[in-house]
């Protein structure tokens, strides 16, 4: 719409309209599957199926709270550089994967794993 230039010809209000429309929510459901190969040279499968009734923004807004653990756990008396951090700088952090797990179901979030070698399982 933009190179378009049609989205020039909206007014202000209406292209806010079409940006922010946040409406009553819905549950947000990701599927995420993995294929390849463990430790042992076999064949895996898994899939994983996260589901957040109470949709995108609280699921990204777990996310976040889990990530800046760390930051928040840290002395007031603390120095700390100043850098870029990464998702997967959490594995320096004081939570475990059954933590965050924890953390998840506390707040409503289902997390279902299928394993091709093990039954199905809720985390």
């Amino acid at each position: 719409m933009v190179k378009s230039r049609i989205w020039n010809l909206l007014g202000k209000s209406t292209r806010q309209k079409i940006l922010y429309n946040p409406g009553a929510g819905s549950p947000h459901h990701i599927v995420i599957q993995i294929n390849g190969r463990n430790q042992h040279g076999m064949n895996v499968k898994r899939q994983v199926e996260i589901t957040d009734p109470k949709g995108q923004t609280h699921l990204t807004a777990l996310g976040a709270a889990i990530f800046a653990q760390p930051i928040l756990r840290q002395s007031e008396n603390a120095t700390v550089a100043p850098r870029i951090l990464f998702p997967e700088d959490i594995g320096h952090s004081e939570m475990t994967a059954d933590d965050i797990l924890e953390f998840y179901r506390s707040e409503g979030v289902q997390i279902m794993v299928h394993d091709e070698t093990k039954k199905s399982r809720t985390v």
